[in-house]
């Protein structure tokens, strides 16, 4: 809840400054379904699948650490993105209604789907997840960013800072703090 409160402000924030971007002009309405459910279990699945681990509250603490990185990023250099329009009749479409009514459309870069969706790779690449379950979470992982993109609320140069930067603060933090695979079992 507290992260949705500061996000919510610093959007309200880059709507009154910041860089104007006019949102691409693409839109592949099945790409919806990756960006809002694939999401959704990337964030979950990890928490989920480490919860009675010691694993569960790092990742937390990772989450919290990637979130405030963004956080600082969206106040110094709020991007303002002109959305398109969803008048579509499908699911997806009024799907995507909701969320850009519900989204003020500030701070686009980095992508903060992809650097989430990144995180929850790296949680369950973590854990001790069959082999297929990591398998299916790096293609899940990879529509989620594909999908900012293919549903017109990022440009490409989105995508690689938001998994770079989640990459970096992990490498970081597992150099400084043995969160490491190897230390955990």
């Amino acid at each position: 809840m507290i992260w949705f409160g500061i996000y919510a402000w610093l959007n309200a924030r880059g709507v009154l400054t910041g860089i104007h971007w006019k949102s691409p002009d693409i839109y592949i309405p099945i790409m919806v379904y990756p960006y809002v459910f694939g999401m959704l279990v990337l964030v979950i699945l990890p928490f989920a699948y480490n919860f009675s681990s010691k694993i569960f509250y790092r990742l937390l603490l990772l989450y919290a650490i990637v979130s405030l990185v963004m956080f600082i990023i969206y106040y110094f250099y709020p991007v303002y993105m002109l959305r398109r329009d969803y008048a579509g009749e499908l699911f997806a479409d009024a799907l995507m209604r909701r969320i850009v009514g519900l989204d003020d459309p500030a701070n686009c870069f980095p992508s903060n789907h992809c650097a989430l969706a990144t995180l929850g790779y790296i949680g369950v690449q973590i854990s001790a997840a069959p082999r297929l379950l990591k398998i299916a979470t790096l293609l899940l992982t990879l529509l989620v960013c594909l999908s900012t993109v293919l549903v017109g609320q990022h440009y490409w140069i989105d995508i690689p800072t938001g998994i770079g930067l989640s990459a970096v603060i992990y490498f970081i933090y597992s150099r400084n703090n043995t969160f490491k695979v190897e230390s955990w079992t």
